[in-house]
């Protein structure tokens, strides 16, 4: 190893430290410069991912939020679904008792768009609100919304919950793993990039091709530094 790698090396161990890196370099098959830009390379691509998941799940939650709002007026409600009081989404009716999912989570974002000093109205609320709750919304347990939520989803190829679903839970996790700054094996990286192709298509087919025509991912993914390394190559010490 060079004196330059040997710094950029040292540099890393000590500011990202030795237990992330080896993760890194043992892909690498020992080679230290490798390592490096397998690392490098993985925040690039973990960025390009955040990209597209924020374009799908901002998607995603408009068109809830319509589906939901279609649901309110179908169902003769003056007010907005978000403040849920026909206690369908876990509210209490003793606000001394804590309300259940998905509502709690609706009510941390109150907080904090109070803490922030910004009114409560149903958009600065749905801004707070995380890519879970959207998730607990599809979900097997809040089944009874899905016959008015599934008229969203007019390109799915099943109407089947689960399907949707799934989709949700799997783009969740992979914007965990992003968010928790863990490299993202091939698993993560093809079944990340699949799901979020088949939720924005179900959405809508025209959103899949404004994604793709504005992700780097496509690019990045063929510019993995291991597709390059001689096979088993190992960096003698």
């Amino acid at each position: 190893m060079t004196k330059a790698n040997t710094v950029i090396w040292e540099f890393t161990i000590n500011h990202f430290s030795l237990f992330r890196m080896s993760t890194y370099l043992r892909s690498s098959f020992g080679n230290y410069e490798r390592a490096v830009a397998l690392y490098r390379w993985n925040s690039e691509l973990a960025s390009a991912y955040w990209e597209a998941i924020a374009y799908v799940e901002v998607a995603l939650r408009n068109l809830l939020d319509k589906r939901m709002t279609q649901r309110q007026l179908l169902l003769g409600r003056s007010t907005h679904w978000i403040f849920d009081d026909d206690y369908e989404l876990g509210r209490s009716k003793d606000p001394s008792v804590e309300s259940k999912q998905p509502f709690k989570e609706i009510g941390d974002a109150m907080r904090r768009v109070r803490k922030n000093g910004k009114p409560l109205t149903p958009d600065q609320i749905i801004s707070e609100l995380s890519f879970g709750f959207w998730h607990q919304l599809v979900s097997k347990k809040q089944l009874f919304l899905w016959p008015e939520l599934a008229a969203g989803f007019i390109n799915a190829p099943s109407r089947r919950q689960s399907y949707i679903s799934n989709l949700t839970l799997e783009i969740r996790d992979l914007r965990n793993r992003i968010g928790h700054h863990h490299r993202l094996g091939t698993d993560a990286i093809e079944g990340g990039f699949q799901a979020l192709n088949l939720l924005a298509d179900s959405i809508d087919k025209e959103l899949v091709v404004w994604i793709g025509s504005n992700s780097r991912i496509n690019n990045l993914i063929k510019t993995n530094p291991m597709n390059f390394a001689p096979e088993n190559e190992v960096e003698v010490k």
